[in-house]
């Protein structure tokens, strides 16, 4: 709990470093679905005080008093943490931290804490039904990531939609039992997305801190490093052959084909893969695409401090999923599978690259309004309504109750005297309100007598 709560710490003061409502806002929202999964585990602990041990190796005994109510509980916690449905809202509203920054807190820490809680405990809880329901969360959580991605123009977003499709991605895999392959996806994830993350930041530096995807042109002889590197994370994040990323979720993707059971829940998994690779080539292809209208004085690639940085993330995001399968696996991680299942996956994503890099993808496919572009409303269920709604009626509840009373008092009150008040405008006419509390007034003191 001290590291849980310490990344929740760390992370509400990095989004609200830059002082403003927004940040506040995207900060609070932070916090206080963090705060959800403490309670959570919290409970969970306490349910565990029956069988007389807080060891969570008890949870493997089906004997063990609440031990399914512990587990449903602790897999709660890990979506509240990992941004999986319906606590997916305060995942872009943390892009409000700054971009270098969140490299290593948004990318590969805080978000996956979740997925690493339930690697600890899953040996022991995978026969529980919550897991079971946790397939189709996470399978909902990469449809709902991807068809936001496509229609958003913020960069920042963009990389944090990503984050929270391949969240989907681990919390799949380890629902279906396949703990090795999340566990090398949660490694080789961290490696290209904070490269991304840093690539993704110098590009907002160079163009003057605008982040907007559609109004920011790059030339390539301006940053050859940066954009280069933003190339070679976007293709790992796809899955291309060769790439970090390749050797951890087409891993995934093989093990999720061998251990489903439903084929429309594998149905969903392969559209979730399409939509990856789509936003991840619209990305692509919009930072390279020249736009005449709003042009920008772009800086060159010259600061040494980055390049190295972006240099030795590259290498890792390129050649650090072998290294990972090679110490993780003693021997071959494949899976049989037959030549054409083999090729589904390459043709998989092809075709989601075909469709993100196609000029229809540049115009928004999806409308700005549709649910589907809008993270389901997911924002404004779980961060306006619970707070305006109880806000709202507070507000009227005041405004009837204790200030009905200070307009009909002020018909009679002295010249002066609370002069502060508002003025005398209520629903009903002032002498009814003055004599109907003087009568209760009277009432009152009379039982009292």
């Amino acid at each position: 709990l001290l590291g849980w709560d310490g990344l929740g710490i760390t992370s509400y003061l990095l989004v609200v470093y830059f002082q403003g409502h927004k940040s506040y806002a995207a900060g609070m929202i932070t916090a206080l679905t963090n705060r959800v999964g403490d309670v959570l585990i919290l409970s969970s602990i306490g349910l565990l005080l029956v069988s007389h041990s807080w060891n969570f190796g008890a949870l493997a005994h089906s004997d063990v008093p609440f031990s399914p109510a512990a587990l449903s509980l602790l897999v709660v916690a890990a979506c509240t943490k990992s941004a999986q449905l319906p606590f997916s809202a305060w995942l872009p509203a943390a892009m409000a931290a700054p971009t270098p920054v969140s490299s290593l807190v948004h990318s590969s820490t805080l978000v996956t804490a979740g997925v690493y809680l339930l690697f600890r405990f899953c040996p022991s809880s995978i026969s529980s039904s919550s897991f079971s329901s946790l397939t189709i969360v996470s399978c909902l959580t990469m449809i709902m990531a991807g068809f936001s991605a496509l229609a958003e123009k913020d960069m920042k977003k963009i990389v944090a939609l990503s984050t929270l499709s391949q969240l989907g991605v681990m919390m799949l895999t380890l629902s279906l039992g396949a703990f090795a392959a999340a566990f090398l996806h949660l490694l080789s994830h961290a490696f290209f997305k904070a490269l991304l993350f840093m690539t993704v930041g110098h590009l907002i530096h160079m163009s003057s801190n605008y982040q907007d995807l559609r109004k920011t042109s790059i030339w390539p002889s301006a940053s050859p490093v940066t954009l280069g590197c933003c190339l070679a994370a976007n293709l790992s994040l796809c899955g291309v052959p060769f790439s970090s990323g390749f050797y951890s979720k087409d891993l995934c993707i093989e093990q999720s084909k061998a251990l489903m059971t439903s084929p429309v829940v594998m149905g969903l998994f392969y559209l979730g893969v399409i939509l990856t690779s789509a936003y991840s080539m619209r990305f692509v292809a919009l930072i390279g695409k020249s736009f005449v209208a709003c042009p920008w004085e772009m800086k060159m690639d010259r600061d040494w401090a980055t390049n190295c940085s972006m240099w030795a993330l590259f290498v890792l995001a390129t050649a650090g999923g072998t290294c990972l399968s090679w110490a993780l696996f003693h021997s071959p991680a494949g899976v049989e599978l037959s030549v054409v299942e083999k090729n589904i996956t390459i043709s998989v994503i092809l075709v989601g690259g075909l469709l993100g890099a196609s000029p229809a993808s540049f115009s928004s496919p999806l409308s700005p309004l549709s649910p589907l572009s809008q993270m389901w409303a997911l924002p404004l269920m779980m961060g306006h309504l619970p707070v305006v709604a109880p806000l709202g009626a507070a507000k009227a509840l005041r405004l009837e109750s204790d200030l009905s009373w200070a307009p009909a008092f002020l018909v009679y009150a002295p010249s002066g005297f609370l002069s502060n008040s508002q003025s005398s405008k209520t629903s009903m006419p002032g002498i009814d309100l003055f004599w109907t509390g003087g009568l209760l007034m009277l009432l009152m003191v009379s039982i009292l007598l």
